[in-house]
């Protein structure tokens, strides 16, 4: 149906409908609701360049997901999406997950999106260091919230985790169960969230002055057969290891089988931490001990939440939230005991 036979079903002007549609302050709120119902009982759908031609607002959203064989999709970013979409609908927004290849024309194709003129903002997940996106969207001057803080996070609205806390955390519990040859498992290092996890990794094993030896630490993609592949290439290279941290619950699981393949019993005479407590992790064999920042849907919410208000002008300073860790405890997680590692 068009607009025009809508206008002639209510008996009113086409341009009277429209302004009513797309919620014009000179339009009375009776009138509003009546063009609404009809449009609803008639089967009526606003065309999304139509809308834009006459307010300037496309009522979208971008999610930009980087599309990777390092940084593929995991069930822990399904669910904030969910969580995203059901916030921004609930301000009769919507939003779409749109995956650009990670390659070198990444940058040329999320420029012709944005000047596009087809997204009212956006929301960025893994977020880089030096992120060539956010200079982007910060000369275009679209609203837009990031999962992640990245170079310039002064200058713009994010929801980011404590990832040095988070590490500090791990490290001081396996210290606290007696563990001293300790390895970390990282994201790809141009991640912004595995800067700082690096980082607060190798600070926390200084205060507690224990080593990081060069095969205690590795950058591998997220997905499970890579956390397969080199956590069974750390305890092949070095038997000493009694403690795995990993980027994710993903790639925990992968090192949890490896693992197994070597001899060693996870729960048992070696600890597994994850992170992001992902539902993958709890059905696992042992239970996987992780680390969260928060439900996955309810980060979704937030962010959908934040850019919904960076549209209506709330301050950047508003909009930049640090999560605290917070410890889940499972049958992953051991003490260590050096006498019978040593018979």
């Amino acid at each position: 149906m068009s607009l025009k036979v809508l206008a002639h079903q209510l008996g009113l002007s086409t341009s009277t409908v429209s302004r009513a549609i797309n919620d014009y302050p000179d339009i009375s709120e009776k009138t509003k609701e009546r063009v609404r119902l009809a449009a609803s009982e008639l089967g009526y759908q606003a065309n999304a360049n139509a809308r834009r031609l006459v307010t300037g607002k496309s009522k979208n959203i971008g999610l930009i997901l980087p599309l990777s064989t390092k940084h593929r999709s995991s069930r822990f970013m399904d669910l904030i999406l969910s969580g995203a979409t059901e916030a921004l609908l609930n301000h009769d927004y919507l939003l779409s997950a749109i995956a650009i290849p990670q390659d070198e024309a990444e940058l040329e194709r999320f420029r012709y999106l944005i000047d596009a003129g087809i997204l009212d903002a956006a929301i960025l997940v893994r977020t880089r260091v030096n992120d060539p996106r956010i200079q982007l969207l910060l000369q275009r001057r679209l609203p837009f919230v990031c999962y992640g803080r990245s170079d310039r996070a002064d200058e713009f609205a994010w929801l980011d985790m404590d990832n040095e806390a988070a590490m500090a955390m791990s490290v001081r519990k396996l210290v606290e169960l007696g563990h001293k040859h300790i390895a970390y498992i990282n994201a790809p290092e141009d991640l912004h969230f595995a800067k700082s996890r690096r980082d607060g990794f190798h600070a926390a094993m200084a205060n507690e002055n224990l080593p990081v030896p060069k095969n205690r630490y590795a950058c591998t993609g997220l997905t499970e057969d890579e956390g397969f592949i080199t956590a069974r290439q750390m305890l092949q290279l070095d038997q000493d290891i009694t403690a795995i941290i990993c980027a994710n619950d993903t790639v925990a699981v992968g090192a949890i089988q490896a693992c197994k393949l070597t001899g060693r019993k996870p729960g048992e005479d070696l600890a597994i931490i994850g992170y992001n407590n992902s539902p993958q992790g709890r059905y696992t064999e042992p239970a996987l001990t992780t680390i969260q920042h928060g439900e996955a849907i309810t980060i979704g919410q937030q962010l959908g939440e934040m850019v919904y208000r960076r549209l209506q002008g709330e301050s950047i300073k508003n909009l930049q939230t640090l999560m605290a860790p917070q410890w889940i405890s499972r049958d992953s997680l051991c003490a260590v005991n050096y006498e019978e590692l040593s018979h």
